[in-house]
């Protein structure tokens, strides 16, 4: 229990939840950096329990996971489904984005995640790897890590391959020219902005309704979230 207890501390984009964002509002919140194109116009985390639970399980058997996992630097990992997140969102040309977070442990050692990613966008599809160490400094063994201000704290992060699922459920390689690297890292570097305009957005529009600037950073968050999957699908 005491690693499981750990890796919730340092699974970083549980924060929306942590929040107290236990319902599917929705917000018209900027998504990163934004530009020409795709817009995120609705956005909520996926609470109900059995729908998380399905798509936990889809997005664990899907090809480019499965690849993914078995691709990735450190085979040793210990995936953690009570930490896993999805969020869902619609995009402005009417578009469904999902991503789902599947969250491990390497090597038993609560100090490094590793998280696996699944975004999907009608009927495409990408998954990647990526790691994260916080509380402590990479090894010698565990090059290619470069810090990264995660809250208040500097930890260290990791990109690892990305796959994209194509005709007959074969995963590849994908492309990356995005400004983000990685998924986890356009999450993380935005999340505390999503929040931030999550909340004040909701204090103006529902300063009656109890928690509201809880519930409006949770939805923040999870247009970030979007967002973020949208530098790769978009």
């Amino acid at each position: 229990m005491k690693v499981l207890r750990c890796a919730a501390f340092f699974i970083p984009l549980a924060i929306a939840l942590a929040a107290g964002c236990s319902r599917k509002e929705s917000s018209r919140v900027l998504s990163p950096d934004p530009a020409p194109g795709p817009e995120v116009l609705e956005a909520h985390w996926v609470n109900d329990r059995a729908a998380l639970a399905t798509a936990i399980r889809q997005a664990s058997a899907n090809p480019g996971v499965v690849r993914s996992l078995r691709e990735a630097p450190n085979p040793r990992l210990t995936r953690l489904d009570q930490y896993a997140i999805c969020a869902e969102g619609t995009v402005n040309d009417g578009s469904h984005v999902q991503v789902t977070v599947l969250p491990h442990i390497a090597d038993l050692d609560s100090t490094h995640a590793v998280f696996v990613t699944l975004i999907e966008r009608d009927g495409r599809q990408v998954a990647e790897v990526s790691e994260i160490i916080l509380g402590r400094d990479p090894t010698s063994l565990e090059t290619g890590f470069v810090p990264m201000q995660i809250g208040d704290r500097i930890g260290w992060f990791r990109g690892d391959e990305a796959y994209a699922v194509g005709s007959g459920g074969v995963a590849k390689l994908a492309s990356q020219r995005r400004k983000y690297d990685k998924f986890i890292q356009c999450m993380l570097s935005n999340a505390n902005n999503g929040c931030s305009t999550g909340a004040s957005i909701a204090a103006v529009i529902a300063p009656e309704v109890p928690y509201s600037r809880a519930i409006g950073c949770g939805i923040g968050v999870a247009v970030i979230a979007i967002g973020c999957g949208l530098m790769y699908l978009g």
